[in-house]
């Protein structure tokens, strides 16, 4: 099994090597900083009851492209990891709640386009999805993680629009509402640079 794993590896670091070519849609790492506001919701409760207020994030991750054109490239995005800090406050039980959250969302993966517009400018965008979850010391979130974002890129560096949707089932039995689904939302200024 680890011989079929690594031949397999090695045949598609080898396909991604053949299908990049010069230009900003070239395979690599990327790294982004977010900045935006969350919103948090119960479904129990049935509307948006967090009120935003501060959220950061970082990403780390790798761009592979399969097709590479004068003006199209379509590819794969692995999300190796999203880590990140999320404030907002709640309503319990009559009473005005903070909270902070710790999120995560590992390997997520997805499509990356890349339109490009002269040499060094372009539009990238990004659609991933997979695991994520979100801890505080009043629930612990596990669930589905979506993420769909558009950059402008100049050359290594970009700037853009980042969506990120993550629902969550709290799989905290001490919590005030084990077993509730809960949504968090996050809208994020991204500044990236892929090398």
């Amino acid at each position: 099994m680890k011989k079929q794993i690594l031949i397999l590896t090695i045949a598609l670091i080898s396909i991604f090597k053949i299908n990049a070519q010069e230009g900003n849609a070239t395979n690599g790492l990327f790294v982004d900083a977010l900045i935006g506001v969350s919103s948090f919701s119960s479904h129990a409760d049935k509307g948006r009851d967090g009120v935003a207020k501060f959220s950061l994030n970082a990403r780390v991750g790798n761009k592979m492209y399969l097709s590479n054109s004068n003006k199209l490239s379509h590819g794969v995005q692995m999300t190796w990891v999203r880590l990140g800090v999320s404030t907002f406050t709640r309503k319990i039980s009559g009473t005005i709640v903070n909270f902070t959250s710790f999120d995560m969302m590992p390997l997520n993966i997805g499509y990356t386009g890349y339109l490009k517009f002269n040499e060094n400018i372009g539009l990238e965008t990004n659609f991933n999805v997979g695991p994520g979850f979100s801890f505080n010391k009043h629930f612990t979130l596990i669930g589905l993680h979506l993420n769909p974002e558009f950059k402008l890129r100049y050359n290594a560096l970009a700037v853009g629009l980042d969506f990120s949707f993550f629902n969550g089932k709290n799989v905290n039995e001490e919590s005030y509402s084990p077993g509730y689904w809960f949504t968090l939302n996050t809208y994020s200024l991204v500044l990236g640079v892929k090398f």
